[in-house]
């Protein structure tokens, strides 16, 4: 395959999946492109961050729920906890559009917690703004912006470039 080729393939790739330039080389470069969740799964208001994610991965993924607690670095018991509550809360499947994709690697950090690794990705990954992460994400802009602020410490601009990691 020549270079031409390539660049079309992405150019197509990130045309029709709303994929950014890094989205692409990730995946690429990822062992396992099956670890990619779509965005809009995070948009039902009757489940937090971890609900959504947790229920996508049981009914729409097949995964069980020790696969699920070993992916997300999270205690077998909590993520039955959190996936008996969701069925009490949502009797439904989940059902996505496949837009825009987020890594299930960004909820293995525990210090942080889901949607401040979820708003951060989206801030500094996908480089999109307040409005449109509160849209897709259906929260408020100020509890976006205050979950940005938590995690620059209260030094908003000045430690924006050296916490694009740090999520």
């Amino acid at each position: 395959m020549n270079k031409v080729t390539l660049q079309e393939l992405a150019y197509e790739i990130k045309r029709k999946y709303n994929f950014t330039p890094k989205q692409i080389i990730d995946i690429v470069n990822s062992p396992n492109p099956e670890n990619l969740i779509p965005l809009n799964l995070f948009s039902n208001k009757k489940l937090g961050i971890m609900e959504s994610l947790v229920k996508f991965l049981v009914e729409n993924k097949h995964m069980r729920l020790n696969e699920i607690s070993n992916l997300l670095n999270r205690d077998n018991r909590t993520v039955w906890s959190v996936y008996d509550k969701t069925k009490k809360k949502m009797k439904k499947k989940i059902v996505v559009k496949n837009e825009t994709f987020v890594p299930i690697d960004i909820f293995r950090k525990r210090e942080n917690g889901p949607l401040k690794n979820l708003v951060c990705y989206c801030k500094f990954e996908l480089v999109m703004r307040n409005k449109d992460i509160a849209n897709v994400l259906c929260r408020d802009e100020k509890v976006i912006s205050k979950v940005l602020h938590w995690n620059l410490n209260g030094k908003y601009p000045e430690k924006l470039e050296s916490n694009l990691l740090n999520y």
